[in-house]
């Protein structure tokens, strides 16, 4: 079998293209890794750092990528929920590791999941820029007053950046705030302080990272005093029983409601004899005639 020879510059031009493909491929996969990096740093560093430690909220996630099979990754990243209802087991080892919190639903698409993969297992990029501490340190300096903190929850006060009221859509311990419970659109929040502790509501709080909150305050971020006064008002009512539409402000409804339907019962009854009253004594006068 007769042998193939190659030309030096057959063998440069092979290396050549070889090289370049692989510098096309790194340039791509450098590409997808910043902007992993971008969805990494709005969408997870309010719960997790890269090479900073566990933080209240969400493992550090250092090494991910060669702990865990990409599929499960973005499998978990897709649907948390899914994940955790189905019994996985590192799922639920996760839950309860982080008291019972499991990880929100934060509805990125299938690319952006490809991208933050990217990054993650991406040693240069990570170590270059590396997610620092989700704790936020000018919160933490602050004395919080307790008083402006439910202020502020209730609506009394208003956010200086233009935010909604928390009690808008979450509920609170009834008696935290006099005969409010609170909404049911969120989850209530009166045992925050303790699923979270200082560090982890400290972050919750200066972040606002679940889906449903980052539209609403996404331009009206909570300053570093209100942050503070928040955070002593939930650890001043940690222990409390939860409030919720069933508290003072669903009997406070009840009775409203009440009262509306007796006025507007009152009302049809006057209206009705007023309009009765004329046919009645027609049919009189009529009867009367005819005799």
């Amino acid at each position: 079998m007769a042998s193939t020879k190659w030309s030096p510059t057959g063998v440069l031009l092979i290396g050549a293209v070889i090289s370049l493909a692989s510098a096309r491929a790194d340039a791509v996969q450098n590409s997808l890794a910043e902007q992993g990096e971008s969805v990494f740093q709005q969408d997870c560093a309010a719960c997790h750092t890269i090479g900073g430690g566990d933080q209240p909220m969400g493992p550090d996630l250092a090494g991910v990528t060669g702990r865990r099979p990409p599929e499960w990754l973005a499998d978990f990243i897709r649907d948390p929920a899914g994940k955790i209802a189905a019994g996985d087991p590192v799922a639920t080892e996760l839950t309860e590791r982080f008291q019972g919190i499991p990880m929100p639903t934060l509805e990125l698409t299938d690319a952006q999941i490809k991208a933050v993969l990217a990054y993650l297992a991406s040693p240069a990029e990570v170590q270059h820029h590396a997610a620092p501490s989700a704790a936020p340190a000018e919160a933490a300096t602050l004395t919080g007053d307790p008083a402006r903190g439910e202020a502020l929850y209730a609506g009394t006060v208003s956010f200086a950046q233009g935010g909604a009221p928390c009690l808008a859509c979450h509920g609170i311990a009834a008696s935290a705030v006099g005969s409010a419970a609170g909404a049911t659109f969120g989850p209530d929040l009166t045992a925050l302080w303790k699923k979270f502790g200082k560090a982890g509501a400290a972050s919750v709080l200066k972040t606002l990272p679940y889906p449903s909150m980052k539209p609403i305050f996404a331009n009206h971020p909570l300053t570093p005093q209100e942050q503070a006064d928040l955070a002593s008002f939930f650890a001043q009512v940690d222990g409390l029983p939860a409030g919720g539409a069933g508290g003072a402000l669903g009997t406070h409804a009840v009775v409203a409601l009440a009262a509306f339907l007796g006025l507007l019962g009152g009302l049809g009854r006057r209206r009705l004899q007023g309009v009765r009253q004329p046919l009645l004594k027609r049919v009189r006068e009529g009867k009367g005639a005819r005799r």
